[in-house]
């Protein structure tokens, strides 16, 4: 039987840190675009190679950049009701505006977006 290995960073498995982060509040000031290197920001045991292969790397950089990202957005609450938020449209370059609108925009509980 053959097994292949995924190449993984030995820097981080080395560490003594916690293998994922402290949330990050996104407050001005403290926040340094955390979100633009996902999943890397958040987990940083994925390798470049992994990100390619989940084909998060094409979905981040090699997208239509002349057509608007439309996010489809619903509000769920502590009871699990789900209600309709107007949808947001983003276009190539807003990406900061963007993000910094959903992040902090008052909701229930928490918020699920679909972008097509």
């Amino acid at each position: 039987m053959l097994i292949k290995f995924i190449a993984v960073d030995s820097k981080q498995l080395e560490t003594i840190a916690p293998p994922i982060p402290e949330l990050c509040d996104h407050s001005p000031g403290r926040c340094d675009n955390c979100w633009r290197g996902y999943p890397q920001s958040r987990f940083p045991n994925w390798t470049e190679r992994q990100v390619r292969k989940a084909k998060i790397y094409d979905a981040i950089h090699n997208y239509p950049k002349d057509k608007s990202c439309t996010c489809y957005r619903v509000d769920v609450d502590n009871l699990g009701f789900f209600t309709n938020v107007k949808e947001m449209v983003a276009e190539f370059g807003d990406e900061d505006m963007v993000w910094d609108q959903m992040i902090h925009e008052q909701v229930s509980c928490s918020h699920l977006f679909i972008c097509v």
